[in-house]
Formats: structure tokens, sequence, C-alpha cells
């Protein structure tokens, strides 16, 4: 298996290749014995770190990568 087959293969996928590029924020372990509803209703799950990407830098990479379909 060759190290990188998922992210070629990923880019022959003309719907949703460039999702493979997506970076995701870390898991929040802390949260780990709490409510999922309850953290979501609350907005507690969609609070980062501070060394995180913000809202507004998510959105454009996800517009650049969409561009380059």
């Amino acid at each position: 298996m060759r190290l990188g087959a998922a992210y070629e293969n990923a880019q022959l996928m003309p719907k949703y290749g460039a999702e493979m590029l997506w970076i995701q924020p870390p898991v929040k372990r802390n949260l780990q014995d709490s409510s999922a509803w309850v953290n979501m209703l609350h907005g507690v799950d969609q609070k980062h770190a501070v060394e995180w990407q913000t809202p507004t830098q998510q959105e454009e990479l996800e517009n650049l990568w969409r561009n380059n379909d």
C-alpha cells in the first residue's frame, strides 16, 4: 500500500474529492461524558482553542477548495 494512495484516489473523485483537504479541529476530549445535544444547544461544541482556525478562515478555505473542482 502506497502512503499517498488515499489522497491520490480522492483527487479522482469528481464530486467530493476536494473534501479530503478539509482540516477539522481536534476532538475535544473534555466533552466526554457530557450531553451532546446540551453542548450543541449552548454552543460548547463549536468553541475551538484560540490557536485553531476562525470560522472565517474555515469558510475561505472551503470556498477555495470548492472553486478548484
